[in-house]
């Protein structure tokens, strides 16, 4: 989903990768712009640096997996501006 914010035109997206405790590596739907991305985790905003690190134009790793555990995952979301 795209939304119009200020002038600028950012997505909201969960992105791609297994959510499965192990894995940190997740990927966007689309391109975005360095520096613009925001990992929500569970709806908690993520720290650049200290949570997370962008590691392509559309892909970030987490510095911990989202976890699976008593029958509930973790949710991650992405908001991001579109290169």
């Amino acid at each position: 989903m795209a939304v119009l914010k200020g002038g600028l035109l950012l997505r909201r997206e969960v992105p791609t990768g297994a959510i499965d405790g192990v894995n940190v590596l997740f990927t966007t739907s689309r391109s975005y712009i360095a520096g613009t991305l925001m990992v929500y985790l569970n709806g908690l905003l993520l720290s650049p640096g200290a949570d997370y690190t962008e590691t392509g134009s559309a892909t970030f790793a987490l510095i911990a997996a989202p976890q699976v555990e008593g029958g509930y995952t973790d949710k991650l979301v992405a908001v991001y501006q579109i290169a």
